[in-house]
């Protein structure tokens, strides 16, 4: 029997992200836009201090990024996909406010960025990058097409 989790765990006290929401738009890009008829995925929203020393611990990198992967898939075939995602909520607000987006799409991007290379994108190298980019943008627009994005993460009130 298939095994299908999606699980969200998020560790950044004060960010708010629409749980079921977020796990309904990873499962509408694990299953119907991607095909994968087994999985587990565990996403974990994390700040900046702990995608830093993630970073350089297991990806040897300096400094913050955005998503990183740990993929746990063992030998489960094209449809299968056991993994972790870690994803900084800190990279998703200031990547929102470069690109001129909202933190829902910016939170979109990293989960399908994360995927895809969980699917064996690359992108190290600039034709990696530019194929990469095209997946991630036509996923993008079709999920947005099927899904709210802006409903992944809820409009904070300021108190008074």
């Amino acid at each position: 029997m298939p095994m299908r989790e999606v699980r969200l765990f998020n560790r950044c006290v004060g960010s708010r992200v629409e749980a079921r929401r977020f796990c309904r738009l990873a499962r509408l890009l694990l299953e119907e836009e991607l095909g994968l008829s087994s999985y587990v995925l565990h996403v974990r929203l994390v700040g900046t201090e702990e995608i830093t020393t993630l970073n350089e611990r297991f990806v040897k990198h300096a400094g913050a990024t955005d998503v990183i992967t740990f993929d746990y898939s063992s030998g489960g075939g094209p449809g299968g996909l056991h993994s972790d995602l870690v994803i900084c909520l800190d990279e998703v607000a200031r990547q929102a406010r470069r690109y001129h987006t909202g933190r829902g799409s910016e939170l979109a991007r990293c989960l399908v960025h994360g995927v895809l290379h969980l699917r064996g994108y690359r992108d190290g190298r600039p034709v990696q990058r530019r194929r990469m980019k095209r997946a991630e943008g036509r996923l993008l627009r079709r999920l947005a097409r099927r899904f709210p994005l802006s409903q992944l993460t809820p409009k904070t009130r300021l108190r008074s």
